[in-house]
């Protein structure tokens, strides 16, 4: 079923939509349909066989979840103090796609990616869901909805990579979710980020779930 995403359609200036596949996949049928858009997510539980070469293979998307009980604290990480986006926060939001398919479709050649991360990383500040390190390091983005933490983004700057930053920054969301008395803490991420999979792997967050993703790009789309 085809979904169009205002959201998406009204910042890349061009209609977007998605198709989540809960039966078999019919590609002549998606084509059919997905006409109207520019471009088009495909969501799949199962890696697909593709025929048109305008639908791209970009993603595996792999959230993980970790059960929260009696973390240590991880000193010096707090909320993000201003309310306006500065630029060395707007570089850590960017770092933290460095795998995102929105950055490696090379298709998407009109900013889409930086207006992306550019827009979560502001709407994070607007609702106070950004941590970061004493000298801005590195950064997180945590929301909480029907009682699960959500880190968002998370990165740490090129220059201060390897120094424990992520470790940290990921201890701070845990003890920040164990405080608001929540007993669950996901995270998404690209399998591609096999560091980040690690990390997440070393400190008991496991996978719960893993989604193909593809993009159509519409090549008769005027």
């Amino acid at each position: 079923m085809n979904n169009p995403l205002p959201f998406d359609s009204e910042l890349f200036g061009y209609p977007v939509s998605n198709w989540g596949i809960d039966q078999k996949w019919d590609e002549s049928e998606f084509l059919k349909k997905s006409n109207p858009y520019q471009l088009t997510y495909i969501f799949s539980k199962e890696k697909l066989q593709i025929q048109d070469s305008s639908i791209q293979f970009v993603d595996i998307k792999i959230t993980l979840e970790k059960k929260v009980n009696s973390p240590v604290k991880s000193t010096n990480i707090g909320t993000y103090p201003s309310m306006e986006l500065d630029s060395d926060l707007e570089s850590l939001a960017y770092e933290s796609g460095i795998y995102s398919r929105f950055r490696r479709d090379s298709r998407l050649s009109n900013g889409e990616f930086r207006k992306l991360y550019k827009t979560w990383i502001s709407e994070a500040i607007k609702h106070k869901h950004v941590y970061i390190t004493p000298y801005l390091e590195g950064m997180l983005t945590l929301s909480f909805e029907n009682e699960v933490g959500n880190i968002g983004l998370l990165a740490v700057s090129k220059e201060h990579q390897g120094k424990g930053w992520g470790r940290k920054l990921l201890n701070a969301a845990i003890f920040f979710t164990n405080e608001k008395g929540i007993k669950a803490l996901k995270v998404a991420t690209q399998e591609l980020n096999r560091q980040a999979l690690g990390l997440y792997s070393s400190l008991g967050f496991q996978e719960v779930d893993r989604v193909y993703i593809y993009h159509y790009w519409n090549p008769n789309f005027s």
